[in-house]
């Protein structure tokens, strides 16, 4: 099982190696890469991974999110 602060230590490995742009491309290919080879649990943490770098990355608030 993998945990969200090790998703969250991926996605920031990944934003440092490929950059804030090539990051979340890099994430969604290994889930595709994956998923095509049948290993729905790796991709849907690539996928995982993917959310938590444009999650990062947002610097607009969600409708309704508070600004501290």
């Amino acid at each position: 099982m993998v945990t969200e602060r090790e998703i969250v230590r991926a996605a920031l490995a990944m934003i440092r190696r490929y950059g804030r742009d090539g990051a979340v491309a890099e994430a969604t290919a290994h889930s595709g890469q994956l998923a095509s080879e049948g290993d729905e649990i790796g991709a849907n943490v690539w996928r995982l991974v993917g959310d938590a770098i444009a999650e990062i990355d947002r610097t607009i608030p969600a409708d309704g999110e508070a600004i501290h």
